[in-house]
């Protein structure tokens, strides 16, 4: 009985992700991931435990998947990050949550850039051909909830947008392009708690959601101006 019950633990779903696209999606048990691709029809890609030693008090908490389905990014124990190529059947990398940030809240792809938020900290992850680095790493307002949002702006080269909330002013949300690293812009969104943030796949746009109401507005990442109100 305890094998099974074992076993049980083992395969039970500890969280779902599609990717950017919504082409391929990821599930996370407690000892590995499975990635499936839903266009145009369901289908299994691939499956990867083994991400650290059986003995080890170690589990999976949750996972992000790439556009291409290709690269996921497995987060251990809410604190530890693990990058698998499916491509070259590797890991990747092995990087820890932003410093002074307790744990990995959420995770988000674009491109070969791996957003990942903490609590207080966030940081811009790399897949290059070598391995993965630290491109950047920024501090946000009290995330608990992993408030973030990744996209590639194509019209200015390989430039990435980071939306997550600002530090000291609540509901309001910063926006960062990961060529200009001193380029912010700040968007007074909500009066209340910032609680779901989108961009639009090209960059351009923002949606915000607060925590009180159903009021979603939208606004230009360029000036932070509001450019539609939806209730």
């Amino acid at each position: 009985m305890a094998s099974s019950s074992s076993a049980g633990d083992e395969s039970r779903l500890v969280h779902v992700a599609f990717n950017a696209k919504s082409t391929h999606f990821v599930a996370a048990t407690a000892t590995g991931i499975r990635v499936f691709a839903c266009t145009p029809s369901l289908k299994h890609v691939f499956t990867k435990t083994g991400f650290f030693p059986s003995s080890d008090e170690v589990e999976v908490t949750s996972a992000d998947v790439s556009p291409s389905g290709s690269l996921a990014a497995v987060v251990l124990n809410s604190e530890r990050i693990k990058y698998w190529s499916e491509l070259r059947g590797e890991v990747m990398g092995d990087a820890a949550a932003p410093p002074a940030s307790s744990s990995v809240r959420a995770l988000r792809h674009a491109g070969s850039h791996v957003l990942v938020a903490g609590h207080d900290r966030a940081a811009l992850h790399e897949a290059a051909r070598h391995g993965t680095r630290r491109a950047a790493e920024f501090e946000t307002g009290p995330n608990p909830l992993g408030v973030c949002a990744l996209a590639h702006e194509r019209a200015q080269g390989q430039a990435f947008v980071v939306a997550c909330p600002a530090p000291g002013a609540k509901g309001a949300v910063q926006v960062r392009r990961a060529k200009v690293p001193y380029r912010r812009v700040d968007v007074a969104a909500h009066d209340s708690t910032v609680v779901y943030v989108a961009l639009s796949r090209d960059g351009r746009l923002l949606a915000t959601a607060g925590s009180k109401g159903t009021l979603l507005r939208v606004f230009s990442t360029t000036h932070g101006n509001k450019l539609q109100e939806i209730t």
